[in-house]
C-alpha cells in the first residue's frame, strides 16, 4: 500500500479527482486507488507529523512518495528528478545525518532547510552539499526511514525563488507541475499498466492552448469517456460565444464533473457564506484552496452601525469553513 505526500493542494490537483476524503483526525487525508493521499502543508514538522502518522495507523502501507518543488541549487534534469540522499540544515551547517531513498537509480541529492532561503551566498555554500533544496522532503523521509518503509522523492527544480514574481509564476504553474506529477507516478509506481489512448479529437467552436488540452484529455480520461457530452457542448456554445471563453467554461465543468470532492466543498462553502455575502461581505479563498487563508473585506455604509459590522466578521464561521476547504464534510 502507497502513502502519496504532497504539500499543496495545488500539486495534488490531477491526483483528486479519483480520491475520497479519509475519516482522520488530520485534515487533507484520502483514499485513493492502492494507497492514501495526504497533503500536510508547508514545512518539516507538519511532513514528519502527517507522514508519522499516517505510518502509525495504517502498518499496511510500505511505501512512501513524496511529490514537490525544489529550489535548483546546481545544473540539473528538466523534468521530475528522483532524490538519492537528503540531508537536512540545522541553521547554517548541514546535519551530516543523510537519509538514502529506496531508488538505486537516483543521482541527485537535496537539503532540507528550515526557511526559506533568499541569501546568494548561503545557496552557493549549500549547494556543495546538494543541488536542490526544499523544506518538507527530509521530514517526509525521515519518518519512512523510522518506520523502515520504502521511501522515493521526487522533485521538480524550479529556479530560486527569490522575488515575488518567481512565486507567482510557481502558482500559476501548479497544474502543471501536478499534471507531470501524475504522469510520472503512472509510469513509475502504478501497479495497473497505463493504456494508450488515442488522440482526443477536440470540440469544435473552442480554443484550447496546449495546457487546456491535456486538462480536456485528462478530464476525459478520468471518466472514461471519448468525448464530451454533445449536449453539454451544446449547452456552452449557446450560451458563450467567445471560443476561449467556452473552453474555460467546459473544463470548469468537467473539472467539478470529474473532481466531486472539490464540488462538494464549493456547494458546503456557497451554503456557508450566503448569508454573509447578502449583507455585503465579499469573501475570497485562495486558488484550489491551497491553504487556509480566508480574506473578508465589506462596505461598513451597508451596515446600520460600526457595532454590527464588527458583529458580523466576529461571527464569521471560519473554523467551519476550514474544514470543508480541507475535505472534512462529516462534522458539519
Amino acid at each position: 500500500m502507497q502513502l502519496l505526500h504532497f504539500v499543496h493542494r495545488a500539486e495534488a490537483e490531477f491526483f483528486l479527482p479519483r480520491a475520497e476524503p479519509l475519516e482522520f483526525p488530520l485534515p487533507g487525508a484520502y483514499t485513493i486507488p492502492g494507497g492514501i493521499l495526504i497533503i500536510s502543508g508547508e514545512g518539516a514538522l507538519p511532513s514528519l507529523s502527517y507522514v508519522s502518522a499516517m505510518l502509525g495507523a495504517y502498518p499496511q502501507i510500505d511505501t512512501v512518495i513524496h511529490y514537490g518543488l525544489a529550489a535548483r541549487l546546481a545544473p540539473l534534469p528538466h523534468g521530475v528528478v528522483s532524490v538519492r540522499t537528503l540531508y537536512q540544515a540545522n541553521g547554517s551547517e548541514p546535519d551530516f545525518h543523510s537519509i538514502t531513498t529506496s531508488d538505486a537509480q537516483a543521482r541527485e541529492d537535496l537539503l532540507s532547510v528550515a526557511r526559506r532561503l533568499l541569501d546568494p551566498e548561503q545557496s552557493t555554500q549549500f549547494s556543495h552539499f546538494a543541488g536542490m533544496l526544499d523544506r518538507e522532503a527530509y521530514g517526509a523521509a525521515f519518518a519512512a526511514h523510522l518506520f523502515r518503509q520504502k521511501v522515493f522523492i521526487y522533485k521538480i527544480p524550479v529556479d530560486s525563488v527569490e522575488n515575488g514574481k518567481v512565486c507567482t509564476d510557481i502558482r500559476n504553474l501548479s497544474s502543471t507541475y501536478s499534471q507531470m506529477y501524475l504522469e510520472h507516478y503512472e509510469a513509475n509506481h502504478q501497479n495497473a499498466k497505463k493504456e494508450e489512448t488515442a488522440e482526443i479529437e477536440l470540440p469544435e467552436g473552442f480554443y484550447f492552448t496546449v495546457h487546456q488540452k491535456h486538462l480536456y484529455k485528462k478530464y476525459l480520461q478520468y471518466a472514461e469517456i471519448d468525448s464530451a457530452d454533445p449536449e453539454l457542448l451544446d449547452f456552452v456554445r449557446q450560451g458563450i460565444k467567445h471560443p476561449k471563453k467556452r473552453t474555460a467554461r467546459l473544463l470548469e465543468i468537467l473539472r467539478k464533473e470529474n473532481n466531486p470532492i472539490e464540488a462538494r466543498a464549493e456547494e458546503l462553502l456557497d451554503e456557508l457564506f450566503a448569508p454573509y455575502r447578502h449583507k455585503g461581505v465579499d469573501i475570497k479563498l485562495p486558488d484550489a484552496m491551497e491553504t487556509n487563508s480566508i480574506r473578508l473585506s465589506l462596505d461598513i455604509s451597508r451596515f446600520p452601525s460600526m457595532k454590527e459590522a464588527a458583529e458580523t466578521i466576529a461571527s464569521f464561521p471560519r473554523e467551519q469553513a476550514v474544514r470543508i476547504m480541507n475535505g472534512s464534510f462529516s462534522k458539519l
